[in-house]
């Protein structure tokens, strides 16, 4: 009896094609492992801090099941029953089951980043304040029972769900997916026939309605009407914002000072909380770092306030986006399967769907490693626009796993490093920027280089005559030509130049390494 139903299941695939859907998980099983182990260290070695942050909570729960369900997927076709002849395949019908069981754990991931979605629109749209230790007890009660039903529904109702499945019988291995095992019918499509009897899984279908389909495509609504209304909200708050104190996004999105990913926990994002209060002067600077705006005895950052609501909401959509990446396919093929029969002439479809799947599903967890540390890397970019992508995100991932904020090495070589080729001007962009103060340092190797102001440029700036021997200018908003008379004169002075923008003002500051690093003087000028 077990030959016939071999011989019934591989129909539909050739022999390459069902090896291949059993060996790809064997890569995209350890890289979404890999990424949301480390997930769950970067969560946990703060743990104290972050513990306090429902944000993090939610995301340490969906890298757990992620990481289990990453497993799972490793032990692709070594969990199939070895009477089915597959490729690797070294297990009996109790690994399939334990197999099933898991992959049914993943169904935990897409209910998890709903109710992650959730509680970016319920922060954003309707103000409600992040609960922390200090958090008042009527604001924790009404998150407290957001997370216990996140942990019920997402949680503990796919476990309740597989063991429903193992009661009766509904894991086995599946002809769409030769490596793994989870609802289906034996033989595949025994239900489709009368003259054929179904050994297992003869009401699987009822079982995968409310343990699957059901919550995907809650998953899916919700999902999608929560990143509507939070892109709704950003969008009015910034029209809002443009139309009365002319402030954009654009004009505030390079000198966000580095943030760690708990934006939302930090700050809430309504228009009434998401804001940044007091104003900001850079230290040993007389110049503010923004255009504020007084309102009954706070200054209220509005450019930060903007670009915090922006990145927030960005988020949101990504964290939603690796949801879409990752279940659209697999609920496409559910529903399509539903009136397709599984056999040659559609063994094209179930082909090409079955290599998405094993691609997209088990990689969700490297996803969300991405967009976790997707603020540390946008600020480390925005402060070295002309280093290479992978550098950065290099520094980015080894700062977050040491735990200090990232910076990259300046790339300005030694006096006797006669092999550096880069331009002039390519090297002041190209070197380390660093906080300091809360202004954006340039390290720029100068050999017997000056800084000569614009004519505009304040009195105390025009009073140093000791900075006035060449011209020296920043990309865009100043024009840089200032070119070192001799590269390999071993006099050269370390000049660091801080530029700071606020619309179409100007902070520069001038640190020589023998008379301006005490004094630290500061030079305000228009720059248009």
């Amino acid at each position: 009896m077990n030959t016939t139903v071999v011989q019934d299941d591989d129909t539909l695939f050739a022999p390459w094609q069902q090896t291949t859907l059993i060996i790809i998980p064997y890569v995209t099983g350890p890289i979404s492992m890999a990424s949301s182990s480390l997930m769950v260290y970067l969560i946990a070695r703060h743990w104290k801090r972050k513990k306090h942050f429902l944000y993090h909570r939610l995301l340490l729960a969906m890298s757990v099941c992620d990481a289990v369900g990453s497993i799972n997927a490793s032990l692709s076709g070594l969990v199939i029953p070895r009477e089915f002849h597959r490729f690797a395949s070294r297990g009996n019908m109790a690994t399939c089951e334990a197999s099933g069981f898991l992959l049914q754990l993943s169904a935990s991931m897409p209910l998890l980043n709903m109710f992650l979605c959730i509680y970016y629109m319920r922060v954003v749209c309707f103000g409600w304040v992040p609960p922390t230790s200090s958090s008042s007890s009527s604001s924790k009660g009404k998150w407290g029972w957001f997370e216990i039903s996140a942990y019920l529904i997402a949680i503990v109702y796919p476990l309740a769900m597989g063991g429903v499945g193992i009661l009766y019988d509904s894991f086995s291995p599946m002809a769409t997916l030769p490596g793994w095992c989870y609802f289906s019918e034996m033989p595949y499509d025994c239900n489709k026939f009368d003259d054929v009897e179904c050994i297992r899984g003869e009401n699987y279908s009822f079982i995968q309605l409310f343990a699957s389909t059901i919550p995907l495509l809650c998953s899916v609504i919700l999902g999608v009407v929560s990143v509507s209304m939070i892109t709704r909200k950003v969008r009015r708050q910034q029209a809002l914002m443009t139309t009365r104190y002319g402030i954009s996004t654009s004009t505030v999105g390079q000198s966000q000072d580095f943030q760690d990913n708990s934006t939302i926990d930090n700050a809430s994002t309504s228009h009434s909380t998401i804001r940044w209060l007091g104003g900001h002067e850079s230290k040993n600077c007389c110049c503010p770092r923004w255009r504020s705006v007084h309102t009954s005895s706070e200054t209220v950052n509005l450019g930060n306030m903007d670009n915090r609501m922006e990145q927030t909401a960005q988020q949101a959509r990504l964290y939603a986006a690796s949801f879409f990446i990752t279940y659209m396919v697999p609920i496409t093929q559910g529903f399509t399967g539903a009136f397709l029969t599984a056999d040659r002439d559609n063994r094209a479809f179930f082909f090409v769907t079955g290599i998405l799947i094993t691609v997209l599903t088990p990689l969700q967890g490297l996803w969300n490693l991405m967009i976790y540390i997707r603020p540390q890397y946008r600020q480390l970019r925005l402060r070295n626009p002309a280093s290479h992508w992978w550098v950065i995100f290099y520094r980015t991932l080894s700062s977050a796993i040491v735990g200090h904020p990232p910076e990259i090495r300046s790339r300005t070589r030694s006096i006797d490093n006669e092999t550096h080729s880069e331009s002039w001007p390519h090297r002041l962009w190209h070197t380390v920027q660093r906080k300091c103060g809360g202004r954006s340092i340039v390290q720029v190797p100068a050999p017997n280089t000056s800084l000569s102001l614009p004519a505009n440029a304040s009195e105390e700036g025009k009073q140093d005559k000791s900075y006035l021997a060449k011209s020296f200018s920043v990309p865009s908003e100043f024009e840089m030509v200032s070119t070192p008379n001799n590269e390999s004169d071993s006099h050269a002075v370390s000049t660091a130049i801080s530029i700071e923008f606020n619309n179409n003002t100007a902070a520069s500051s001038v640190d020589n390494d023998e008379s301006y690093r005490e004094s630290n003087k500061c030079f305000c000028f228009d720059a248009s």
